[in-house]
């Protein structure tokens, strides 16, 4: 967890946006915090945000690390929270979404930033998958239904997605209202891609990605 949370720290310093400068952070799909216990040795934790669609690692986290908390939905327009936050951190999460949630994701977490906030999201990589292993195709994209929750998520719901740089880039440009700031293959225990978006118009500029 500290690993993971040093390493989306440099990501956004390097992209211009260091944590220790967000008044209103927040860390969804959070879990149990295994991100979250080092976010706080980093941040306040009065600064701090988490949210999850399991309430009971949002009120763990509430009552151990002293943080705020909102539960999850699992379609973004169930999603009830007026918050706006500075900097959103979500790793893990997209690289379960099937291609039909991306969008709506987008323009949800979006609109929970600030008019120049900032969503940092981690994928799985389309390069290191082998398409002959996944029900769903597209360009760009590969999903295969299965996951560790052992029947508590619905696999149609939450599976195994693997993206390509440009699928984001799309998908950006459908749903975001703002622009990607930049993309850092293999940011994340060298296996998951970082996104860095911000909303409004910030400058694109590109960061490890390969030739």
């Amino acid at each position: 967890g500290d690993w993971n949370a040093a390493q989306v720290e440099r990501v956004l310093e390097d992209a211009g946006f260091p944590l220790a400068g967000a008044e209103h952070f927040l860390e969804f799909a959070a879990g149990y915090g295994r991100l979250t216990r080092h976010f706080v040795q980093r941040l306040p934790p009065s600064k701090v945000t988490v949210s999850d669609i399991d309430a009971g690692g949002v009120d763990f986290l509430r009552r151990h690390l002293g943080v705020d908390g909102f539960y999850s939905a699992s379609a973004p327009d169930d999603l009830n929270h007026q918050g706006r936050y500075d900097i959103i951190v979500v790793v893990s999460l997209f690289s379960h979404l099937p291609q039909r949630a991306w969008g709506p994701w987008l323009e949800r977490l979006g609109r929970c930033l600030t008019p120049s906030g900032v969503l940092l999201f981690t994928t799985m990589s389309y390069d290191d998958a082998d398409p002959r292993g996944f029900e769903r195709q597209a360009d760009g994209f590969l999903y295969r239904e299965t996951n560790e929750t052992r029947g508590r998520l619905d696999t149609n719901e939450y599976g195994a997605a693997f993206v390509s740089p440009e699928y984001v880039e799309r998908a950006v440009a459908e749903h975001f209202d703002g622009r990607l700031v930049c993309f850092v293959h293999h940011a994340l225990l060298l296996a998951q891609d970082a996104y860095v978006l911000q909303r409004g118009g910030a400058a694109t500029q590109t960061l490890g990605r390969p030739a």
